[in-house]
């Protein structure tokens, strides 16, 4: 009988967090494949993501803001992809050791950029998003750092 009660409570917690890292995976597969309205089926309906490194728009407070950022990185890098190289889950967060790659269709060069991210999972879907990543060495590899007016002036 007790048996019967516990299999009767659900996903056990280590099911649930393999759930959550699978969640996290499926949105830089979603992403990568520019499928759009599957975000509508993995994100939050009051989402948010948060990123100091982003130029010009850290905060983004919705579903579809979300969707209009992703759409501005994919016309930028037609040719994103995200891989994850560790991907660490406790509690309702899941945490991610990232590599993005593209080539930036302004400039034509590629870039290799490692990330940091942290998503919170709630009700099975992606609720809040924290990222972060080097800019220095995003603008390095695009060839925008350092400034041709500041190169004189570098100490070595």
């Amino acid at each position: 009988m007790l048996v019967a009660l516990i299999a009767g409570c659900g996903p056990s917690a280590a099911d649930r967090l393999k759930t959550n890292k699978a969640l996290v995976r499926q949105l830089g597969a979603i992403n990568d494949a520019a499928d759009w309205d599957k975000l509508d089926t993995l994100l939050s309906d009051d989402f948010q993501r948060h990123s100091m490194a982003t130029i010009g728009n850290p905060e983004i407070s919705s579903r579809d803001e979300f969707k209009r950022h992703e759409q501005a990185i994919r016309a930028l890098y037609p040719d994103r992809h995200v891989t994850y190289e560790m991907v660490i889950a406790e509690g309702d967060l899941v945490a991610a050791y990232a590599t993005f790659t593209g080539t930036n269709a302004e400039l034509g060069k590629p870039i290799e950029l490692k990330y940091l991210v942290m998503m919170r999972i709630e009700s099975e879907k992606i609720a809040e998003i924290w990222v972060e990543w080097d800019n220095l060495a995003a603008q390095s590899q695009l060839g925008l750092w350092p400034p041709p007016a500041a190169t004189g002036n570098m100490q070595r």
